[in-house]
């Protein structure tokens, strides 16, 4: 039979070591990740980038998002007609949020979105072959 004491201690420690990684993961900051920008790319700006110091004062703001912010690339406007703005043939977009969570705040490129051939990453372009996807990325 176990000694309802030994019991209580047990139980009473296994509670303060929840405590303690408790407050141990609260006091540590998560560290979002960066990608290191390559070499081989003609982009402004690279995913997981932190753009809190970055003036886009010279790029086109894209509305309609809530808890983020969207921008052309530097030289891209949307086209504008009879049914409003929409996307030139060619751009490259920016999406501008938190990372690595929403919660933990920041303002980090976290989306790229590229129609424009012009534009190389990796030394691909939107005009590569599946093969050379696979070749570079395989």
């Amino acid at each position: 039979m176990r000694h309802p004491i030994k019991s209580v201690r047990r139980i009473i420690f296994a509670f303060i070591l929840v405590g303690v990684c408790i407050v141990a993961g609260i006091w540590v900051k998560r560290q979002p990740t960066s990608l290191q920008k390559p070499d081989n790319t003609n982009l402004e700006f690279w995913i997981t980038q932190n753009v809190e110091e970055i003036n886009f004062s010279g790029h086109v703001e894209i509305e309609g998002w809530y808890g983020a912010k969207q921008y052309y690339g530097a030289g891209y406007q949307p086209v504008i007609d009879d049914v409003g703005p929409r996307d030139p043939e060619h751009y490259v977009k920016y999406l501008v949020t938190a990372y690595p969570d929403y919660a933990d705040g920041g303002q980090y490129i976290t989306k790229i979105e590229i129609s424009d051939p012009d534009v190389t990453f990796y030394g691909l372009t939107t005009n590569s072959s599946f093969e050379e996807f696979d070749k570079t990325f395989g």
